[in-house]
């Protein structure tokens, strides 16, 4: 693919730079060709270009950003990138764009939507199933805390319990470590730091003995 002169862009946070280790390990570690990703939490745009820019470089290669509000400065930002094929945005929740998409059919995924426990939760369960087979599973922010949004968003009755039920109840780090608990023997971690890195190993659903296979109830 031939990449025209990147244009300059315009943002008022950098959630990206401190993360580029992170993000060369994470895609050095790709099982799978890279050709299809996900990036669920497009903000300002500015991961979703350094992700195209350092890593979908090749024809084909695809880029699917996912915002139900991206900021103003988004458009701009990414409108290179768009027009080039090479980012595909969706303005919806990332249920609504997981459930549309085929099982195993994406190579590499960065979860950085809701950091509320249950919405972390329920991202991580869906987009597994639609990762391959040697893909990786980038997510961030697992040690997040943030009193402050917690009690923006829900009433202050709600919010009256021990610090220990408040953080299992609302941060990240509870819904991604339950994750790796329930879902084990799929799960290869690459790293951990502020961000956790998971490759999906197998899949348990498909190991399962031939003549038991119509007997299960899930998936």
């Amino acid at each position: 693919m031939k990449m025209e002169q990147v244009l300059p862009a315009n943002y008022s946070e950098d959630w990206t730079s401190m993360h580029a280790a992170n993000f060369h390990v994470a895609f050095e570690n790709l099982h799978v060709p890279l050709q299809h990703g996900l990036e669920i939490g497009a903000f300002e745009g500015r991961t979703s270009r350094y992700f195209v820019e350092q890593f979908f470089r090749q024809d084909g290669q695809v880029l699917h950003a996912v915002d139900p509000h991206p900021k103003t400065v988004f458009w701009d930002n990414t409108l290179q990138a768009r027009d080039e094929g090479r980012i595909v945005f969706h303005q919806m929740k990332s249920y609504d764009f997981l459930i549309s998409q085929p099982d195993q059919s994406l190579d590499f995924i960065y979860l950085d939507g809701s950091h509320i426990g249950k919405h972390v939760l329920q991202d991580l369960v869906i987009a597994w199933r639609k990762l391959r087979i040697g893909g990786i599973l980038l997510i961030d922010d697992y040690h997040w805390k943030n009193h402050w949004y917690i009690e923006r968003l829900f009433p202050a009755s709600l919010l009256r319990m021990t610090e220990k039920k408040y953080a299992a109840t609302f941060y990240p780090k509870k819904a991604v470590d339950s994750f790796r608990k329930v879902y084990g023997p799929e799960v290869e971690t690459v790293f951990e730091n502020y961000q956790v890195c998971l490759r999906r190993f197998c899949d348990l659903d498909a190991l399962v003995v031939a003549e038991e296979q119509t007997k299960l109830f899930c998936p």
